[in-house]
């Protein structure tokens, strides 16, 4: 390989004493809701049972009772989409001079190793954007579209999304937002069977703006005898949303956060939380994060690759590529499908 008098000069010249990378690892507020759970299989089966808060009915004594029917479960069959994401080492800038010397260094070796593992976990992190993002469609209209493939709709009802509609919105002073807050709620506990007391809600940047200016919301904070409510500064989680504060609604406790955090797609910036829109969940909730085995060649007496993120590597003699793959075929599952209430509250 051919060395020009700029490089040279270089090695002699000039020391690196500085690297400045805007890579940022993703955030993963959406993704916080959902428990991770593993499979070594293609598909993710779940079975769903609904469940009614029936009481029982007094007999005649010395009668046959009454005969109680339980319902059937159903079977849900899923196959998570695939992600894989590869870089090769051959193209990194230190690679010419690792390769380019007749003794390697071990500091050169290890700033390449260094660029190496850098460049894998972009390509990881781009995956949980992805993720995050599925996460963000499940709460907002229950559907996970698809590049490739068929999209996956969990079939969530039709009143867990409300739009308030013309006169009805936050921006109009007659209208009540604790009501909005409280019906949330109250759709979570009668129909996702939640036994919570305390929600998140979630709000779109406008909206929270929307709630502060409200004439309701703003004649109750200036109430001084009975704190119903203690809105303060943000503060800001480990996995990317601030809270805002919190707010009696009816007899539910409700934490609101913000989420302001994007991803890029096309270079086209995108707000992981839903425009003008409150997402309501309890705080605990029952959904799953389920992973699926990714594609791979069985080995006998070897174990199948499973986990959130599979690494594998691949060396091409006839290209002269040192190739780094991540992988990746997990799904949201939004079991306690009834427990998310999606409000437009702004126009």
């Amino acid at each position: 390989m051919q060395i020009t008098n700029a490089e040279l000069r270089q090695v002699y010249t000039t020391a690196l004493v500085a690297l400045f990378d805007d890579e940022l690892k993703p955030t993963a507020w959406f993704r916080s809701f959902f428990k991770d759970v593993i499979k070594s299989t293609l598909e993710l089966n779940i079975s769903v049972e609904r469940n009614y808060e029936a009481i029982a009915v007094d007999v005649v004594r010395g009668g046959d009772g009454k005969r109680v029917t339980m319902s059937l479960d159903t079977q849900k069959t899923f196959i998570p989409p695939y992600f894989r994401l590869y870089h090769d080492a051959t193209k990194l800038e230190v690679y010419k001079w690792l390769f380019g010397q007749e003794d390697v260094s071990k500091s050169m070796l290890a700033r390449f190793a260094e660029d190496v593992n850098k460049n894998t976990m972009k390509l990881v992190h781009m995956i949980w954007r992805a993720q995050e993002f599925q996460c963000a469609q499940v709460f907002d209209t229950g559907v996970v579209t698809l590049e490739e493939g068929l999209d996956i709709d969990f079939k969530r009802l039709t009143e867990s999304k409300v739009d308030k509609g013309g006169g009805n919105y936050w921006t109009t002073g007659t209208v009540n937002p604790f009501d909005d807050l409280e019906a949330g709620c109250k759709f979570i506990r009668e129909e996702g069977k939640s036994a919570a007391g305390t929600f998140n809600a979630t709000m779109d940047g406008a909206v929270w703006s929307a709630f502060q200016n409200n004439a309701i919301v703003q004649k109750r904070q200036d109430l001084l005898r009975v704190r119903q409510d203690d809105i303060h500064m943000p503060q800001r989680n480990a996995v990317g949303a601030s809270l805002m504060g919190e707010v009696a609604a009816g007899p539910y406790r409700v934490l609101i956060w913000t989420y302001p955090d994007i991803f890029e797609k096309a270079t086209v910036k995108t707000p992981y939380m839903p425009a003008k829109k409150v997402i309501i969940l309890p705080e605990i909730t029952d959904m799953i994060f389920g992973y699926a085995a990714v594609p791979q060649l069985p080995q006998v007496g070897g174990k199948v690759k499973t986990g959130p993120i599979i690494f594998r590597d691949w060396i091409d003699e006839k290209n002269s590529t040192h190739e780094f793959h991540v992988e990746s075929a997990g799904l949201p599952i939004p079991l306690g499908v009834d427990q998310i209430y999606t409000l437009q509250a702004i126009a």
